[in-house]
């Protein structure tokens, strides 16, 4: 990067080797890739120059911010039991398409998701997430079965990581239609409608009881109910 430069006079051998480390600190989600290096060395007297431009292939992953979800998991203690094997289902919506974006809405949702995802994971839970973002390579919305593997954990992160077009971004209502068996409803979801809720009590069946947390603004707080979800709000601000 042009904003970190180190300095350092030091004497290197033919057989020895120099390894430096740089702390970063990421402040937003993505995935950059580094190309190329440049490499500068000077003679003892400053005299001669030696340069050389090496080509690499290297990504960083920046993951999803973590937030607090200990707010979910209280309110849905009780729900988990209802299901054997306690197996949960997230669904996470990330459309916002519209004049006035919504990124901060947008980021919780995502944030939500990824911590929530790897709290479950952590207590052993089996938990599987789907999402309205076109997978390329499967050809259909990203989805992964409910499961205790951490490599779907990795591929989420990875998959949560990227920038996407917007074309990439699929009808969240056709996500709601996916049900796997004995599982629970967690959605993520901002966008919220009567036709959504009913959609998601289809989900809960008559027996389950689901979760959906909206994010939302502090002047913006929707008024919804169901017999069939817990909502929880989330207050964000840009």
């Amino acid at each position: 990067s042009d904003y970190i430069y180190k300095r350092d006079i030091y004497a290197l051998m033919g057989t020895r080797r120099i390894t430096r480390s740089i702390s970063v600190s990421c402040k937003k989600r993505g995935v950059y890739a580094i190309e190329d290096v440049s490499l500068f060395a000077y003679s003892l007297m400053f005299d001669q120059t030696y340069h050389k431009e090496l080509q690499t292939d290297t990504q960083l992953y920046v993951y999803a911010k973590r937030t607090n979800v200990e707010d979910i998991l209280k309110a849905s203690a009780n729900t988990f039991t209802s299901v054997k094997n306690g197996r949960i289902m997230i669904y996470l919506d990330v459309e916002d398409k519209g004049t006035l974006k919504k990124e901060g809405l947008k980021e919780e949702a995502i944030s939500v998701a990824a911590s929530l995802y790897q709290k479950l994971l952590e207590k052993g839970v089996e938990v599987g997430i789907c999402i309205n973002l076109y997978d390329e390579k499967k050809e259909k919305n990203f989805y992964l079965s409910p499961s205790r593997s951490k490599s779907n954990w990795i591929e989420l992160e990875q998959t949560l990581a990227m920038e996407w077009k917007e074309d990439f971004e699929s009808d969240f209502e056709k996500v709601l239609e996916i049900a796997p068996g004995d599982t629970i409803p967690v959605i993520i979801s901002k966008n919220i409608s009567s036709h959504r809720i009913q959609l998601g009590e289809m989900l809960c069946g008559e027996k389950t009881k689901g979760i959906w947390v909206i994010p939302h603004e502090p002047e913006e707080e929707p008024s919804v109910y169901s017999d069939s979800f817990l909502f929880i709000k989330r207050e964000v601000y840009e």
